[in-house]
């Protein structure tokens, strides 16, 4: 009878160590996928950032640029005006 009682014991002992260890291991997967989907979501946000940032930049100087030439045409031809 002892033995029995034991032995049920013990069952429940592993059952419950068994339940236990999947529990965490499902805990632990959901951890690290979100650490890796975070992790990607971050490089992807870098990514996109630089890209816009690079966009911004080259299309601003090239705004830029080009207000300065059509600006300066106009400083100069009205220049040539009044010195003619």
């Amino acid at each position: 009878m002892h033995t029995i009682s034991q032995m049920k014991s013990l069952s429940k002992k592993v059952m419950a160590n068994f339940i236990t260890r999947a529990t965490h291991m499902q805990v632990a997967r959901g951890f690290y996928t979100w650490v890796d989907e975070t992790s990607n979501f971050n490089k992807k946000k870098r990514l996109l950032k630089r890209a816009l940032t690079y966009m911004l930049k080259t299309s601003t100087a090239k705004a830029f640029r080009r207000w300065v030439q059509i600006d300066y045409a106009k400083i100069e031809h009205n220049l040539k005006q009044e010195l003619h």
